[in-house]
Parts: structure tokens; sequence; C-alpha cells
């Protein structure tokens, strides 16, 4: 439904807030413009476009990362990934030691290794599928690096969840050595 509003045919949409916003192109300067818009609305509007700009920049910057890198992955995940195999298996030779009797360690000792195991088994799932394989290409960079912004949280669940288990693991093998 179009309405004049100062001489002007823009279209009428009414939004959840009650109010009227008027949206049209400027007849005299061919620019487009808003109309009647609510002080908490246009704050809540330009939020979103600055959230929606900061997922893109972050988007796009990993997208040239991964393209770029010689693992086919973003810096961080690869360091990440480094890391968590070598807890697995620093991890994966304490359980070797104490299933053999070498090592005087306890049953807490020994779960810890293993839920270390674990954890650093599924971060290392979890970011394996996150590397560029083959010939990298722009878009198969995109792809990666728009499924490390969604696996961000799970990344980073895992990651605080092998660090408290990497700490515990610390303590009691300073405990083992006093």
């Amino acid at each position: 439904m179009l309405t004049a509003i100062r001489g002007r045919s823009v279209p009428r949409i009414k939004l959840l807030a009650g109010g009227i916003v008027a949206f049209g192109v400027s007849q005299k300067h061919g620019k487009p413009y808003l109309l009647g818009l609510d002080e908490r609305l246009s704050l809540g509007l330009a939020g979103n476009i600055v959230q929606f700009l900061d997922f893109a920049f972050k988007l796009v910057s990993g997208t040239r990362t991964i393209y770029r890198s010689t693992e086919g992955a973003s810096e961080e995940n690869s360091a990440l990934q480094t890391i968590a195999t070598d807890l697995l298996n620093l991890s994966d030779q304490l359980t070797i030691s104490t299933t053999r009797g070498t090592t005087n360690v306890g049953p807490t000792l020994r779960r810890i290794a293993f839920d270390c195991q674990d954890v650093a088994l599924e971060l290392v799932r979890v970011l394996s599928t996150l590397q560029a394989e083959g010939k990298r290409r722009i878009w198969k960079s995109f792809l990666l690096a728009l499924q490390e912004v969604w696996k961000q949280g799970e990344i980073s669940r895992l990651n605080g969840r092998l660090d408290n288990l990497q700490k515990d693991l610390n303590t009691h093998l300073l405990k083992l050595l006093l």
C-alpha cells in the first residue's frame, strides 16, 4: 500500500512496536530513507547492523587466514590441535605405564588420564573437520571459516574442559614427585 508522506509515495510498514515506519526512495535525491523510527528501534537496528558487520568481518578474515595458511586451518586451531595431540600422547603414555604397574599411581590419576584422552580425542576430531584438505579454494576456505564460527562454542567448551583436566593432571603428577 502506498501513502504520500511529505509529497513522496512510499510503502507503509507496521512494526510490532505499534509505530508506523515509512521507507522509500527520495525522488529528489534518489536515496533511501526511514521516517517515524522510534529511538529504541533505531538503536536496536544499529546494534543489529554492527553485529552483522562483526560477523561478516570475522568470516572474511577467517576465510583469508584459512586460504593463506600452510596447514589449511587457522593458526589458533592449528595450535590448539597441536596441544590436544600432545596431551593425548602424554595421557596415553601415562595410562600405558599405569596398566603395566611401573608407576605408583592411584585410580584418580588413571581416571584423569582417561578423561584427558576422551576430551583430547573429541577436540582433535572437531578440529580436523575444520581443516582444508587437498587444493585450497576460496569457496572451500569460506565454508570452513563458517563452520569454525558455528563450532566455536563447542571448541571453547572442549578447550576449557581439557584445560581443567590438564591442571588436575599436573597437580597429581606433582604430588607424585613429592
